[in-house]
């Protein structure tokens, strides 16, 4: 119930944690001491940089040293856009976990079953990680999820209490005093002081890791037959294709690139043999998993109903209209509604993927942006990315 009453706390004001997501930031600390800009601390990191590349590597790093310090102001917006996209999405997903602490079991069933049933081709290898990590020991990894985040939020707090200083009493935060390689070093030391635990820390994140590696895992083995098809159709196609593509292919590069071209051929039939293989695993897993979620949505959906309606339907009320639910007992197994329900939401689901080429509509691409990065890296890693030797230690624990 606290956790309940908290969530429903969380949500009573959710602009104000978008103005805090938007917002670049205060220009003084708690105590009035002044803070540069963030797109003028980036500048100046940007600048730091170009000078250890200058003196690292010389002459070699002129031209492109150059370049990124006369675009310092473009990386300085870059940089802007992208914290605060980060900071959005964070806030956007907390605030759909806290609905989603608040919803019954049955809503959450529902969902859940939707979710599998409109998007289960499209996010095959998230929902499958998903579930490896469930059976894997979910529910222990997640408490040492929860306490690298803990630490995490230390780290920050021991960084804004860093960020309050003024030794000099010039009216300025000292950590814009000094030059981006000594900030980096000093935020360094901060963290090393703040954790208190670094063998349990260490602990958590050797044990997040080797989920991580179980997960792939697992995943290898369930896409197997993904990638062999994936790297049958390049063993195959390479050949021809460099024989046909190749020499076109270094006429248009030039003489001095042209031992290039073989490479760029095989790289491109890679990927696209990479996008067909995933496409029919897709097809396949938006098949089974469309059946699967039009089956927990529609019990879930008649379980709800028989928790908050049936127990209001009057006793004259004609039986047959129940479709077989009993009012005094309910079971899901005397009625074929279930059924029914679930196949015209298989039907729904189905077509929804297979007719839309598994793109997520707008604004759905857009809220759920982080989640088709992660199923594209999860693919990469899957096909290309895990060594065997790594998912074979992984299984054996």
């Amino acid at each position: 119930m606290g956790n309940k009453q908290s969530a429903l706390a969380s949500l009573q004001q959710p602009f104000l944690g978008i103005n805090r997501a938007i917002e670049e930031g205060p220009s003084t600390t708690p105590s009035g001491y002044k803070r540069l800009p963030q797109s003028q601390r980036v500048e100046q990191a940007v600048e730091a940089a170009c000078l250890a590349a200058e003196k690292t590597a010389g002459d070699s790093a002129t031209g492109c040293v150059s370049c990124v310090r006369q675009h310092k102001g473009a990386v300085g917006v870059f940089w802007r856009v992208v914290s605060v996209a980060v900071r959005l999405y964070v806030w956007l997903y907390s605030l759909l976990a806290a609905v989603l602490t608040v919803l019954p079991k049955p809503v959450l069933s529902m969902i859940f079953g939707l979710t599998l049933c409109f998007f289960g081709g499209t996010y095959l290898a998230t929902l499958a990680a998903a579930e490896a990590f469930r059976t894997t020991g979910g529910a222990a990894l997640y408490d040492e999820l929860k306490y690298v985040f803990a630490q995490a939020k230390v780290v920050r707090r021991a960084a804004e209490a860093d960020d309050d200083t003024d030794e000099n009493e010039d009216g300025i935060a000292d950590v814009d005093q000094i030059a981006p390689h000594a900030f980096l070093q000093r935020k360094i030391v901060v963290a090393l002081v703040a954790l208190k635990e670094p063998q349990r820390l260490q602990t958590a994140l050797g044990h997040l890791w080797a989920a991580y590696l179980a997960v792939l895992a697992t995943l290898k083995m369930k896409f197997a037959q993904t990638v062999s098809i994936a790297l049958g159709i390049a063993d195959v196609v390479k050949v021809p294709a460099a024989s046909l593509l190749a020499p076109a292919v270094g006429h248009v590069v030039g003489a001095k690139l042209k031992h290039w071209a073989v490479p760029a051929v095989n790289s491109l039939i890679n990927l696209l043999a990479f996008l067909v293989a995933w496409y029919l695993q897709q097809v396949i897993s938006a098949f089974y998993s469309g059946l699967r979620g039009a089956r927990i949505f529609s019990t879930a959906l008649l379980t709800l109903l028989a928790e908050t309606v049936l127990p209001k339907v009057p006793d004259d009320f004609p039986s047959w209209m129940l479709c077989g639910i009993n009012r005094d007992k309910f079971d899901v197994n005397d009625t074929l509604l279930d059924e029914v329900i679930g196949l015209v939401v298989f039907v729904a689901g189905f077509s929804f993927q297979l007719l839309g080429f598994f793109q997520v509509p707008f604004p759905l691409n857009i809220v759920l942006l982080p989640v088709s990065i992660l199923e594209q890296f999860l693919r990469w890693q899957v096909t290309f990315f895990t060594d065997d030797s790594d998912v074979n230690a992984a299984l054996q624990g």
